[in-house]
């Protein structure tokens, strides 16, 4: 099997219309700082895909992964051309995936700043004199990360 290196391609030459040509026209571009104004581009050819389930299934599929790979800052703007763009039911799709996602974020903070919090209290714990198997059993977190956490 051989990889093909979309960006050895023109936009001219992946141009080709369809599912195809605005799947490989995102996989080139997806890291792009720009990648709004490639999303801007390709809006004509996107609006045509959605006329029926099949399409508007692909479009949601085409969002979700700008949502997944772009930064927090552009989900809001690719959010925006999705409601500015697209039919009512493209629309709903693309905005239960976003809503996901953001729920998800959300719950990943606030587990990432519970810990911190344990983190925070272990370590306080510690350097007031507490032996790590006590500190282990109240916080939680194993002897091997408390000892990382006193080197740190």
């Amino acid at each position: 099997m051989q990889l093909i290196d979309l960006c050895a391609f023109s936009d001219e030459e992946l141009a080709v219309g369809g599912k195809l040509g605005v799947f490989l026209f995102i996989l080139k571009h997806i890291y792009n700082e720009n990648i709004l104004e490639w999303v801007s581009q390709l809006l004509p050819e996107m609006q045509k895909l959605d006329v029926n389930q099949d399409g508007r299934d692909f479009l949601t599929s085409v969002f979700t992964y700008l949502f997944e790979a772009s930064s927090t800052k552009k989900q809001d703007e690719i959010e925006q051309i999705a409601e500015q763009s697209f039919s009512k039911e493209t629309k709903e799709g693309v905005m239960t995936i976003a809503e996901k996602l953001r729920a998800e974020g959300e719950k990943r903070g606030k587990k990432e700043g519970r810990m911190e919090g344990i983190r925070s209290v272990a370590l306080r714990m510690l350097k007031k004199g507490l032996d790590f198997a006590t500190v282990s059993e109240y916080s939680g977190l194993s002897i091997e990360t408390l000892k990382s956490l006193e080197k740190a």
